[in-house]
């Protein structure tokens, strides 16, 4: 299989109980919650480290040592690039990776942005 020249971006939380989707939480509780989005951010690692591009990064905030299954991610992400984001809330930090991907530097590849939701 030949390599796409594209790098892949995933912007993700880390899946922390205190920090899942409030209305899941609400449903589910923090602990559920959080090991749901856990398996939702393993899932998308997953998929995009079988991508045949030629870089893959993740964008990343959060604290793994208080995720769940915080040391399972831990070792996906080793087979990416891995930098924090940067802005206070979602949509600061979104458009903080937006700009870093708008204008590539010369011999750089194309960018794909994905982020991940865990169901509601």
């Amino acid at each position: 299989m030949s390599v796409l020249p594209v790098t892949l971006l995933v912007v993700a939380k880390a899946p922390e109980p205190a920090a899942p989707k409030t209305r899941l939480a609400a449903t589910v509780g923090d602990t559920v919650a959080a090991e749901i989005a856990a398996a939702a951010l393993l899932d998308t690692l997953d998929a995009v480290a079988a991508a045949p591009v030629a870089a893959r990064v993740v964008a990343l905030t959060g604290d793994l040592d208080a995720a769940a299954c915080g040391a399972e991610v831990r070792r996906r992400l080793e087979s990416f690039t891995v930098i924090p984001q940067r802005g206070d809330g979602f949509a600061a930090r979104l458009r903080q990776r937006a700009r870093g991907r708008r204008a590539p530097r010369p011999g750089s590849v194309p960018c794909c942005r994905s982020g991940w939701t865990p169901p509601r």
